[in-house]
């Protein structure tokens, strides 16, 4: 873009916070929690046992693509796939009951018409899914589905290797070799979060 200039500046300050500060955050805190802008311990321990049942389940999608395909030799329970959070729930920073962006990362052995044509199907006959809306002609495609209570935002990047890296790093730009931009923009949340958090 002509015209556009990119300014980086320097923190304002790299001091440890002061007692004030930390006076500030205390109530700010209490103000959140008696407004009940914080999740519960409890909703937050149903989240992660939601997450692991979606892992459970796109593991089981995984396994079956490779099966349909005849690609077993290259399936491996811990290289072929990858289930990553991004944005405000992955930050800790969602309020209670909202979504969680969730991304499927996968090996060339999977690709997109397969999570639409096995995935959601699957999706379509679990009584525990509601709400299940498809969006392939998206910028960034998605499966928008609600589990137990809690949506989501489900969508899948799909890297050049038959297995996923043991030191595989999203963040590192390599691994956007021979990449579609589908699955780079797939990817773009977790990366973002990933180097927010570092």
């Amino acid at each position: 873009m002509a015209g556009l200039v990119q300014v980086v500046t320097q923190p304002l300050s790299m001091a440890d916070p002061s007692e004030k500060d930390q006076r500030r955050n205390e109530a700010l805190m209490e103000l959140m929690e008696d407004e009940k802008l914080l999740p519960s311990k409890e909703e937050s321990e149903r989240r992660v046992e939601v997450l692991g049942k979606l892992n459970g389940i796109v593991r089981d999608f995984i396994k079956r693509t490779h099966e349909r395909k005849g690609l077993m030799d290259h399936y491996t329970e811990n290289n072929t796939y990858q289930i990553r959070t991004f944005g405000s729930y992955r930050l800790d920073v969602h309020l209670p009951g909202a979504d969680m962006d969730t991304v499927v990362i996968v090996t060339r052995n999977v690709d997109r018409t397969d999570m639409f044509e096995d995935l959601y199907v699957h999706f379509q006959g679990r009584s525990d899914v509601k709400d299940l809306i498809k969006v392939e002609e998206a910028r960034v495609p998605v499966i928008k589905f609600q589990m137990d209570e809690f949506e989501f935002d489900l969508a899948m990047a799909r890297l050049s290797y038959n297995q996923i890296p043991d030191d595989f790093d999203v963040t590192d730009d390599r691994h956007l070799k021979n990449v579609d931009q589908q699955s780079v923009t797939s990817l773009n949340g977790v990366r973002v979060t990933d180097t927010i958090q570092v």
